[in-house]
């Protein structure tokens, strides 16, 4: 096992935004917040054909991510980037899954 951990995260996005919108919104939060965090390795974001979206980030382990996320609640250019997405008050809060690479090929 290599202790990697990858965030996957599905959202849609909303009717009024566009994906240039999201695109640069996604860029300001790379910038100002992403890249700085202790563990951050590398991102995606991928658009299904379907319309869903996946903002898809490794980190170095789980504890490097889990000590992310409260830190995204202060970050406004976080706020901003998550406004752009459509939430489904259903699956509020359990759409951000943490997986750990037990191999590369």
């Amino acid at each position: 096992m290599t202790g990697k951990v990858m965030e996957w995260a599905p959202f849609k996005l909303r009717a009024d935004v566009s994906e240039g919108a999201l695109l640069e919104a996604a860029a300001r939060m790379q910038d100002r917040f992403l890249r700085r965090q202790p563990g951050y390795l590398n991102r995606e974001l991928v658009r299904g054909n379907d319309g869903t979206y996946v903002d898809v980030i490794w980190w170095r382990s789980h504890a490097d991510a889990v000590a992310a996320l409260p830190k995204v609640h202060a970050s406004k250019d976080c706020l901003d980037y998550f406004d752009h997405m459509q939430i489904d008050a259903v699956n509020a809060g359990t759409s951000v899954l943490h997986f750990e690479q037990l191999r590369s090929f």
